[in-house]
C-alpha cells in the first residue's frame, strides 16, 4: 500500500493543485479513570486549566502534527496507506513514509546489486 500511494501522490503532485498532506493542531484531552465523571467547576484561561473541581481526571496532550491526505490521480483516489510489506503502519507523516519508501528502494537497489554485481 505504501508504495502505490508514494508513486500516486508523486504524480498527483506533479500534475494538479492538490494539497497531499495537511497539519493538524495539537490540543488536549480531558478523561475519567474511572470511567464517567462528574465536573463541579472548570475554569480555562487562555487554553490552560487554572481551577478545577470535580472527580478524577486525566489530561492528554496531543502534538500537533502533519499527516497525509487521500489523493485523486487519473481520475482515481488513493488513501494513505495503512500497511507496508504486510506490516501495519503507524504513522501517516508524510516525513515517515517517505523515508521508508526509500528504505525500501534502498534494499531493493542492493538485492540487485548483490545479485547481478
Amino acid at each position: 500500500m505504501l508504495l502505490r500511494y508514494l508513486k500516486q501522490a508523486r504524480d498527483a503532485d506533479n500534475h494538479s493543485i492538490q494539497e497531499l498532506a495537511e497539519h493538524r493542531p495539537g490540543g488536549t484531552g480531558l478523561g475519567f479513570p474511572n470511567g464517567s465523571g462528574h465536573i463541579k467547576r472548570l475554569e480555562i484561561v487562555n487554553g490552560e486549566i487554572v481551577h478545577y473541581e470535580g472527580d478524577p481526571v486525566t489530561l492528554t496532550h496531543y502534538p500537533s502534527r502533519l499527516l497525509v491526505k487521500s489523493v485523486v490521480n487519473s481520475g482515481k483516489w488513493y488513501n494513505p496507506p495503512t500497511s507496508h510489506l504486510e506490516k501495519p503502519l503507524n504513522s501517516a507523516d508524510p516525513r515517515i513514509l517517505g523515508k521508508l519508501g526509500i528504505e525500501f528502494y534502498e534494499r531493493f537497489i542492493d538485492e540487485a546489486e548483490t545479485k547481478f554485481f
